[in-house]
C-alpha cells in the first residue's frame, strides 16, 4: 500500500548513511593518528638504541 512517504523515507535513509560514513571516517582518522604517534615513538626509540653501533 502506498503511504506517500517514499521521499521522506529515502531522505532519512540518506541522512543515516551520511552520519555512519562520517563516524567511520572520524574513527579511521583517529586510528591513523594514533598509529603515527606510536610508530614515531618506536622509531625514535630504535634510532636511539642504535646510536654508536656502526
Amino acid at each position: 500500500m502506498f503511504t506517500g512517504t517514499l521521499i521522506e523515507d529515502l531522505m532519512a535513509t540518506v541522512e543515516r548513511t551520511e552520519q555512519h560514513a562520517r563516524k567511520s571516517k572520524e574513527t579511521e582518522m583517529q586510528l591513523t593518528e594514533n598509529w603515527h604517534g606510536i610508530a614515531s615513538y618506536e622509531f625514535a626509540q630504535t634510532a636511539n638504541n642504535l646510536l654508536g653501533v656502526a
